[in-house]
């Protein structure tokens, strides 16, 4: 994601993130989103998320058998994912560099689920719960 320092990051990096942002941006995304933020309540509820990583099959496994290292780890992924659909430092900014995401601290996510699976193409499936705040 990131050039020499953590403050940079690569050119593949900057457009695969503002293709993240471009797709919350489509209609069908900035509605649910919207509900989303509307029915939120940080006092009652927290977040499940659940993403799934989808690779062409000569992508995610070696000829040999076995994953390829071509395939992203879910832990380098998940986080730039999580930040861009959450966080309040991109609700604000113009297109492609920002969008109508859920605009609040991705804290509130209580359960993360991510899996590499192959598909025909690359893309990613996000699913967003909102749960009752567990009562402990």
């Amino acid at each position: 994601m990131f050039c020499r320092d953590k403050r940079h990051k690569t050119i593949e990096a900057q457009e695969w993130s503002c293709s993240i942002l471009v797709a919350l941006a489509l209609k069908e995304n900035k509605k649910k989103l919207k509900e989303l933020r509307q029915y939120f309540d940080p006092k009652k509820h927290v977040y499940k998320v659940d993403l799934t990583f989808f690779y062409p099959k000569h992508v995610l496994h070696k000829k040999e058998g076995g994953i390829s290292a071509r395939a992203h780890d879910l832990s380098n992924v998940e986080k730039p994912l999580i930040d861009l659909i959450f966080l309040p430092m991109f609700y604000d900014r113009p297109s492609p560099y920002g969008a109508k995401n859920l605009n609040i601290d991705d804290k509130y996510i209580v359960d993360l689920r991510s899996r590499k699976r192959t598909g025909k193409d690359f893309r990613i499936r996000v699913t967003l719960n909102i749960k009752d705040l567990p009562s402990n």
